[in-house]
């Protein structure tokens, strides 16, 4: 059933679920490899892409959200969002800065701010817990 139909240089033998026809069969692992390669080469493309596909497809976008709240509770989500407060992650660093201005948006958010932004609540945070400490 599952009859060795290619050798791939990198993954040795193939079985028939494993191969993508095109022009030629091409071994699934390298294929996703080469597309993921053209991804991060071209990161203004997937952009154009993700933007196009959320204009075309916002109902299907809206429900897709909907379930997500209806199937993660809010504690679940409030687990998710602690985990990246406490690794201090880019886009909680980011959240943080914006607060609720109308003026700024994520992605005119410099890296360099950012990263000063962490170092700044890494800081206050060790001010805090050498306050506790000593009291």
């Amino acid at each position: 059933m599952n009859e060795i139909v290619k050798i791939c240089k990198k993954h040795g033998k193939l079985a028939k679920k494993d191969v993508y026809l095109y022009k030629k069969l091409v071994c699934k692992k390298c294929n996703n490899e080469y597309h993921n390669k053209y991804r991060r080469k071209h990161p203004e493309g997937q952009r154009a892409y993700a933007r196009k596909y959320s204009q075309n497809n916002k109902e299907k976008i809206k429900f897709k959200n909907k379930v997500y709240r209806q199937n993660f509770s809010l504690e679940q989500r409030k687990d998710k969002f602690k985990k990246t407060k406490l690794t201090l992650s880019d886009d909680y660093i980011k959240h943080l800065i914006i607060g609720k201005s109308k003026i700024l948006k994520y992605k005119n958010i410099p890296k360099e701010l950012i990263e000063v932004k962490r170092l700044h609540l890494k800081l206050t945070r060790k001010l805090k817990e050498l306050k506790n400490v000593n009291k």
